[in-house]
């Protein structure tokens, strides 16, 4: 698996690390750390603790640096369009007021520029992941996403949790209601989201994970959000849509996933190669 990572700091870099680490005692690894030309101390320090953690790692088979002047978004996504990654794992910068305002999400703007599946690791959550929510919607690539989610549940041993939002304003309040409690009535339902969650669980299953099911009723973020709080989830999988007609709203929705998944979150991209 070739990965490219990048952190801030050495907090950060840490953390991603240590999700590098239980990648490698999967597969082997070809990394790259990205390094920012003229950073600051935090992120040169960063980049040396990723160089040096990575050679201690057994499964790890080469180790890179690749130094560009720009600002993180901008040279890790040159990075990515030069080279063939399969996985681009980074931390969020932590930018706060106007720094936020000015420049926005670094992990949002990657995401809009590359086809490769990014890995957002978050502080607090168990590295490997125990329990895994992947989100289902109408779409093709949406089965593609639940795949990755399976193997990743599969490599990890962990539970996987299949999760489809239903438009508040396209099903009755009684029946979403009902739905949400009993997922497996909605999907024997002839509702046309019903046949899609049924062949995603089927995905699942040949990826040989048994998926739990979720339904719920609402505006699609926050009952995302929901979930997560209220789930126990280690580790979001989502998708990005830009190649399909809805793509504008579909990348709204996943910026504002990304920015406030309280969770690591892996989005999965039109490229993504699976495990």
């Amino acid at each position: 698996m070739k990965n490219l990572i990048y952190a801030n700091s050495p907090r950060r870099a840490r953390r991603v690390l240590s999700w590098t680490r239980a990648l490698g005692d999967r597969f082997p690894l070809e990394m790259t750390v990205q390094r920012v030309e003229g950073g600051d101390p935090a992120k040169e320090e960063a980049a040396r603790l990723l160089e040096a953690g990575l050679a201690e790692l057994p499964n790890v088979v080469s180790v890179s640096v690749s130094s560009r002047r720009g600002a993180p978004e901008e040279i890790i996504a040159a990075e990515v369009r030069e080279k063939d990654y399969d996985l681009v794992t980074l931390s969020p910068a932590g930018r706060q007021g106007f720094n936020r305002l000015f420049h926005g999400s670094m992990i949002a703007h990657v995401v809009q520029r590359v086809s490769t599946t990014v890995l957002a690791v978050r502080d607090g959550e168990r590295i490997p992941p125990r329990r895994v929510l992947a989100c289902v919607s109408g779409s093709r690539h949406s089965l593609t996403t639940v795949t990755l989610a399976a193997q990743i549940a599969g490599i990890f041993d962990a539970e996987l949790t299949l999760l489809l939002v239903l438009s508040q304003l396209g099903i009755g309040v009684a029946g979403g209601a009902a739905w949400e409690a009993d997922p497996g009535s909605f999907m024997e339902s002839g509702e046309p989201l019903a046949g899609h969650l049924r062949v995603a669980a089927q995905v699942a299953a040949h990826a040989g994970t048994t998926p739990a099911i979720r339904v719920r009723q609402g505006l699609v973020n926050e009952e995302i959000l929901r979930e997560i709080r209220g789930g126990g989830h280690d580790l979001l999988v989502i998708g990005t849509h830009r190649a399909e007609g809805f793509d504008t709203v579909y990348e709204d929705l996943t910026d504002e996933l990304v920015r406030k998944s309280p969770i690591s979150t892996m989005i999965v991209g039109m490229r993504a190669g699976l495990l």
